[in-house]
Formats: structure tokens, C-alpha cells, sequence
């Protein structure tokens, strides 16, 4: 598999990830925390045998980084606070 599919693949996550705080927002902190928990039990599980590839390890990639980007990014990008002001 060439290199720049593998850098693309990646900086899209990662794009991804940074667009969605950027437009949305951090969310509640239980939500960034489950989103490193699930991208740590999707990086320790075991693929099964009729799916290993190079392609499956890219796709598993690209989903981790993105859920740990996306749960850890969260602590640098503030919540909206104008639900709470809300009457």
C-alpha cells in the first residue's frame, strides 16, 4: 500500500475530527472520555481471520485515530454555554 494513501487516509480523520470541534463543539466530558475508551477496545480487539488486509488495518486506523483525536481535542476546544443561559 503506497504512503499516500496512508497520509490521506489519516489527515482526513484527523480533518474530520478537528471540523467537527470546530464547528459543534466539545460535548459533555463523558462523551470524549467513551469515544478514547471505544477507540482503545477497537484498537486491543483481535480482527477476525477472514477480514485481516492491509485495507481492514487502514479502515480499523483511520477509525481509531480518529475517536482518540476527537475524545482528547475535546479538552482544547470550549463548550457553547448558551444552552445553560437559556430561560
Amino acid at each position: 500500500m503506497s504512503g499516500g494513501i496512508v497520509v490521506l487516509t489519516y489527515g482526513m480523520a484527523a480533518a474530520l475530527a478537528l471540523l467537527l470541534l470546530y464547528l459543534f463543539r466539545a460535548k459533555r466530558w463523558y462523551w470524549h472520555v467513551a469515544s478514547v475508551m471505544a477507540a482503545l477496545g477497537l484498537g486491543a480487539m483481535t480482527p477476525p481471520e477472514s477480514v485481516v488486509s492491509q485495507r481492514y488495518d487502514l479502515a480499523i486506523g483511520g477509525i481509531f485515530f480518529f475517536l482518540c483525536l476527537w475524545g482528547i481535542a475535546g479538552m482544547f476546544f470550549p463548550r457553547s454555554h448558551d444552552i445553560a443561559h437559556q430561560h
